[in-house]
């Protein structure tokens, strides 16, 4: 920021000698804030021998308290120097958290501050100066649009300013991940109120962390404008993206906070900064992008946690694969209940992609003990299949399937018209270059 200039206009805007610049000593200096923001307040303050006023001395540090508009305006009116220009600061960090007739009537009442003497010289060029961070055009609007004095005074220093354009972000986090962020971090209201004393050290290219449990509570209160981004974290999924960069696409469920906890200090952990494909990887110990290795570890695993992170992993980054297709329809986590699926499912799909994948599952899986075909489980969806594609109403024996004979006696059908409809159901639903695995498929 050019100070130079500023202290410029700062000193014209004194030399004005209408009785309204004399009388009202209020006005308002925007700034960007950056980490010469202190410096340059301190320069200011100096170079016109004035005071500065710290709102966040005024409010109670041990509870994390706040500052009513009506309080606010008691504190300028009581320690806003008499003979000296103050510069107060934290102006804008606190209507930030006023409602929109809150934000008005603040900085209306402001004007009913005057200089004693303004017969006198020095008194006045007395100024209070407001400096302002952010929250500019909230400013601006309610001088433009309800000051009754707008043709006789314009109180604004430098409405010329322009930011530079770049957001900040503000994040607002619960008492639940405040503990996790360990830098850019501001941890009481008193912090968020003299933000700019630690402009020095904060990075203003990254989120800034508010972690004051009262401010989280009020963040919907919040009002957005130029300079600030506010953003909040209500949960783990919040957190990871916001503090990492982690693009995490499933969704995020109240029930299942434990896991997303263990997933954050895993992630944190082991693999800060990577891709959640990179983070499966290592933390299954498989290859993220085989569906075949998932399905695998799905099959041998025992891990609650594994299983929801394999299921929400496919899901969301893999979902158009045929593992995704069966895991959605699970009901359970059981590994019979899986096997069948993966079997079973591949009867009502017609890509040939996705028919693949599945031949290729299953051989995956039969590596693994305990993943026979679940040939009973076929056989009932072959019976069933006939019984509809047929419109019959009967039931079948698990041990000798299908009796051709008894179904032409029931239908009325040629044996060799049977097995014709018969054949042109199974190319359908089995279709041969695909399936054949098990037993009950062959025959």
């Amino acid at each position: 920021m050019d100070v130079g200039a500023l202290k410029q206009k700062i000193s014209e805007d004194k030399e004005k000698t209408t009785s309204s610049y004399r009388r009202y000593p209020v006005r308002f200096l925007f700034m960007e804030m950056d980490n010469n923001t202190q410096d340059e307040i301190e320069d200011l303050v100096k170079s016109f021998d004035g005071e500065l006023l710290e709102l966040s001395d005024y409010i109670m540090k041990k509870d994390d308290g706040w500052m009513t508009k009506s309080r606010f305006v008691q504190i300028i009116k009581s320690h806003a120097s008499q003979t000296k220009d103050t510069f107060v600061v934290g102006f804008s960090e606190l209507i930030r958290f006023f409602s929109k007739k809150e934000i008005e009537s603040t900085v209306l009442s402001l004007f009913d501050i005057e200089n004693n003497n303004i017969m006198d010289p020095k008194s006045a060029k007395r100024r209070i100066y407001f400096i302002c961070f952010s929250m500019v055009d909230n400013v601006q609007k309610v001088l433009q649009n309800s000051f009754a004095r707008r043709e006789l005074i314009n109180p604004f220093i430098n409405s010329d300013y322009e930011m530079s354009g770049e957001y900040r972000e503000i994040c607002f986090v619960s008492n639940d991940y405040a503990a996790n962020i360990k830098k850019n971090k501001i941890t009481t209201s008193v912090e968020w109120i003299g933000l700019w004393r630690h402009a020095e050290i904060i990075d203003f290219s990254i989120p800034i962390w508010c972690c004051s449990e009262s401010l989280y509570q009020w963040h919907k209160k919040a009002s957005p404008d130029n300079a600030f981004q506010i953003d909040v974290v209500n949960n783990t999924k919040d957190y990871l993206q916001k503090a990492y960069s982690l693009s995490v696409d499933f969704p995020y469920e109240p029930s299942e906070a434990a896991n997303w906890d263990k997933l954050r200090d895993e992630y944190i952990k082991n693999t800060p900064g990577k891709s959640m494909s990179d983070f499966i990887s290592y933390s299954l110990g498989v290859d993220a992008k085989s569906t075949c290795a998932l399905a695998g570890k799905m099959l041998t695993t025992d891990s609650a946690y594994e299983k929801w992170l394999i299921k929400g992993y496919v899901g969301s980054y893999l979902k158009n694969s045929f593992f995704a297709k069966v895991l959605k329809v699970l009901k359970s986590s059981s590994k019979k209940e899986l096997l069948i699926t993966i079997w079973q499912q591949g009867y009502w799909i017609n890509d040939t992609g996705l028919l693949q994948e599945r031949i290729a599952v299953i051989k995956e899986l039969n590596k693994y003990a305990g993943s026979m075909p679940p040939e009973k489980e076929i056989q009932e969806v072959i019976c069933n299949g006939v019984k509809k594609e047929l419109s019959l109403d009967i039931s079948f024996d698990d041990k000798n399937g299908l009796r051709l004979m008894e179904i032409s006696s029931i239908t009325g059908m040629e044996l060799d018209d049977l097995r014709a409809r018969l054949l042109s159901y199974y190319l359908k639903i089995f279709k041969p270059a695909f399936t054949g695995l098990s037993n009950t498929e062959k025959e």
